[in-house]
């Protein structure tokens, strides 16, 4: 009677870490998912493409890192676009020119193909999910062979 209740209250708690590992790694998962089709969503819509000045660099409020700010011109009218992905050391320097792609309906909605920071996030959230999920999905066998165990000894 004593290990029963002693194997209910393990596989109790094993199913309990099992549902929670399962829903964090939803939920990251998720949200990689989230920050991957945001970022693909962005590169569609900006198709036209041209080659930007950066004119100026933002300095982080928080750190010593670095985001350009582009001007370019589309239809005879000139463009300043203020990045938000920061890095350290600086990506770019003042006058150094890059290709962006711009929206041609919001010229100041810009995609810049190299950087790489939303896409990134996207995989590494995505991939936390993945392995919460596996964490959780060996954690129910764990407890099913766990108790399947405990059962044969206590009948034995």
């Amino acid at each position: 009677m004593d290990r029963s209740a002693g194997t209910k209250k393990v596989t109790a708690f094993l199913t309990i870490i099992s549902v929670v590992f399962i829903a964090i790694g939803v939920i990251i998962g998720a949200l990689g998912g989230i920050m991957y089709f945001a970022d693909k969503q962005e590169s569609d819509r900006c198709t036209e493409i041209v080659t930007a000045v950066v004119t100026d660099m933002r300095q982080s409020s928080s750190s010593h890192a670095q985001a350009p700010v582009f001007s370019f011109t589309a239809d005879g009218k000139v463009y300043t676009v203020k990045m938000n992905t920061y890095s350290s050391p600086p990506k770019y320097s003042v006058g150094d020119t890059a290709e962006l792609r711009y929206d041609p309906t919001d010229p100041n909605s810009v995609y810049v193909d190299s950087d790489n920071f939303l896409r990134y996030m996207a995989i590494g959230f995505g991939g936390g999910g993945v392995l919460e999920i596996a964490v959780g999905i060996i954690t129910m066998f764990a407890k099913k062979r766990y108790k399947k165990n405990r059962e044969s000894i206590m009948y034995q």
